[in-house]
């Protein structure tokens, strides 16, 4: 007895609608496999191709800042990578902070 034919698997096409900025129509990335933004680790040659993309991006600082807004974790945006955005996001929470008082 197939277990299927006990379901009934005809569910209504869903249909999703993404918001996505107006700025990421104009990326450069936009005719590029997504793997290349997203190189394993070790992989400094995919790294650099996307950096190098990224270098000549004119929405390229939207798309860092969608990245840091959006505390993406992974892959390469506006040219930066998780790790040099985490970085960023440190030295802003650091120069955010209040000065202590006495110092």
């Amino acid at each position: 007895m197939a277990y299927w034919n006990d379901w009934d698997l005809d569910f209504p096409s869903i249909s999703l609608k993404i918001n996505r900025p107006k700025w990421m129509k104009q990326k450069n990335c936009f005719d590029e496999p997504v793997d290349t933004f997203y190189p394993a680790p070790g992989d400094v040659d995919k790294l650099r191709r996307a950096k190098s993309i990224c270098k000549e991006c004119t929405v390229r600082m939207d798309c860092l800042n969608f990245a840091l807004d959006t505390n993406e974790r992974f892959g390469i945006w506006g040219g930066k990578s998780a790790r040099e955005r985490s970085l960023i996001l440190r030295a802003q929470r650091l120069l955010a902070r209040p000065k202590e008082e006495g110092n």
